[in-house]
């Protein structure tokens, strides 16, 4: 028996989850469908990739072949991972304000500012912004479709 973790975009509630593992498992092959946040655990005997997917659209959600993913085994190394790049530049970072330190004597972390009740509005706003870009980077090019019980 194989095993298949599909990431599926479009899910927000306990119906559109039931929709999924009904139209997964309505497929010839496949034995069992659990679902996990907007991932789609699928255990199956001999069901293609393209059939699953096919499904869930037809369904009115979104995936493809780019949204497998990797086996459960390797999600430690893959956050390890992440934990190292995020650590090397912090690391970075760091060693640049440093540099500039001792070149320039400027210490460029203060330039940044507290925000407390003194804060101007404008950079207020600017700080807010900034840190919210993550949020923004996060929009998936293609949206995924509504289901009817969406307003």
């Amino acid at each position: 028996m194989a095993s298949l973790a599909l990431r599926i975009d479009g899910m927000y509630c306990d119906h559109c989850a039931q929709t999924i593992a009904r139209a997964i498992g309505s497929l010839p092959g496949v034995r069992s469908v659990t679902l996990d946040g907007d991932v789609a655990r699928i255990e199956h005997r001999g069901a293609s990739l393209d059939a699953i997917a096919e499904a869930v659209v037809d369904a009115g959600y979104y995936t493809d072949r780019a949204h497998v993913v990797a086996p459960e085994g390797s999600s430690r190394t893959t956050r390890l991972r992440a934990l190292g790049w995020f650590t090397l530049a912090v690391a970075a970072v760091a060693l640049a304000g440093a540099g500039i330190n001792a070149a320039l004597g400027y210490n460029v972390f203060n330039a940044i500012p507290a925000i407390d009740a003194t804060i101007p509005l404008g950079m207020l706003t600017v700080t807010g912004v900034m840190t919210s870009l993550r949020c923004v980077s996060n929009v998936r090019r293609r949206q995924p479709r509504r289901h009817r019980g969406d307003a």
